[in-house]
């Protein structure tokens, strides 16, 4: 379940500031155990923001349209 979080969290960034400013309340909705919450807790939102955005830049560079294209 945490890694759905996380990747929703990727994508979606005002989700990630909810997920980070209040991960007891929104991992609770998700149905995180104690221990996922307990992780999450730990984390460094600046961190996870700064990995994420490196992430998109570097997504953006990948053909991504060729690659789709060709799977069909």
């Amino acid at each position: 379940m945490i890694e759905q979080a996380l990747g929703r969290a990727m994508v979606d960034a005002a989700f990630q500031e909810e997920l980070f400013s209040n991960p007891e309340g929104v991992g609770g909705e998700m149905g995180l155990s104690a221990e996922e919450i307990a992780v999450l807790k730990t984390m460094d939102m600046n961190e996870f923001t700064e990995f994420r955005e490196k992430l998109n830049v570097n997504m953006s560079k990948l053909p991504i349209v060729p690659i789709f294209c060709a799977a069909y």
